[in-house]
């Protein structure tokens, strides 16, 4: 079962289905049309590496994008049938779990404060 976003991201990879992009990309447009570009061809995901003007940051973008991945982050096997995945949401939705508070975790690794917010 798949534990957290980085696990799921380990997990597509593992799978041939996400696709590390270490050359520099604009944020403004690049991303934009390669993220349209795999969506027209059903995946893969996209692990973006080298944000220009953002040293240091990644984007994931189109990991939920197709069946295969949805079935996946569900827990299911990738052949999974649409019916299947559906009914697999549909109980997760109501079985949602309320957010707890954490001093410190992966979710507070980059903080900006003050005048850097905008730099």
């Amino acid at each position: 079962m798949i534990k957290d976003f980085r696990d799921f991201l380990d997990q597509i990879e593992k799978e041939g289905e996400l696709l590390r992009v270490t050359k520099e990309v604009n944020p403004r447009f690049e991303i934009a049309a390669d993220i349209r570009k795999v969506s027209d061809m059903d995946g893969p995901g996209l692990l973006f590496e080298n944000i220009k003007g953002f040293l240091g940051w990644r984007v994931a973008a189109g990991i939920y994008g197709t069946k295969k991945h949805l079935a996946l982050a569900l827990g299911l096997p990738m052949e999974a049938d649409e019916k299947s995945i559906i009914n697999c949401y549909m109980e997760c939705v109501d079985k949602r779990v309320e957010p707890k508070l954490v001093r410190t975790g992966p979710v507070k690794e980059i903080i900006i404060k003050g005048e850097d917010i905008d730099s």
